[in-house]
């Protein structure tokens, strides 16, 4: 059995994200996705990622770890944590704020685990990709 990978965030560096806890992702989930897919989902403020959030409302956002068949991402924006479906690209506020709380409900039962609500979308995708 292959010993859990334990994730120790680096440095934000703009310095304006608080550092993380270092944390082992759950079972089925990563924190170190293949490919650079994952990366460009998230940089620049036109990136996937960036734009979602702000379709929901959300400041800018950093991802934070993605299941394994990337079809859902867990991120944080404005102090709180976050899921994007991208099935469907939803996104659900996550109710607890402490990290290891949600790892442990997610450790024990999966997403289904943890108390999240629904995000109305606010503006269409593709209305927020021009540099707005």
């Amino acid at each position: 059995m292959q010993a859990p990978l334990v994730w120790t965030p680096s440095p934000p560096k703009s310095g304006t994200w608080p550092p993380l806890p270092s944390f082992i992702a759950p079972p089925g989930w990563t924190t170190t996705p293949s490919g650079d897919t994952f990366k460009d989902e998230w940089l620049g403020r036109n990136s996937e990622g960036q734009i979602i959030a702000r379709c929901h409302g959300l400041g800018p956002a950093r991802p934070i770890m993605e299941d394994l068949q990337a079809w859902t991402t867990m991120f944080q924006a404005d102090g709180k944590f976050f899921v994007w479906g991208r099935m469907d690209d939803t996104v659900r506020e996550i109710l607890s704020r402490d990290l290891h709380e949600i790892l442990s409900a997610m450790a024990t039962g999966g997403l289904r685990e943890v108390q999240m609500v629904d995000i109305p979308c606010l503006y269409d995708p593709s209305e927020l990709g021009d540099g707005s």
